[in-house]
């Protein structure tokens, strides 16, 4: 499951992005960010395809 839940950190705390839930989201929750985690592309690019594709 690490590849579909990857451990990110943001501002020294460490997270987990649930991928799974990602599309379960309602949109108006993310309409005002309070940062970034840009520097974070590739890693959840990855968790992405590996939802979609399973590799």
């Amino acid at each position: 499951m690490d590849g579909l839940t990857p451990l990110i950190e943001y501002e020294n705390e460490q997270y987990i992005l649930l991928t799974p839930q990602v599309s379960s989201m309602p949109a108006k929750l993310l309409r005002n960010p309070v940062g970034s985690v840009e520097s974070l592309r590739d890693e959840i690019i990855a968790a992405i395809d590996f939802a979609i594709t399973g590799i």
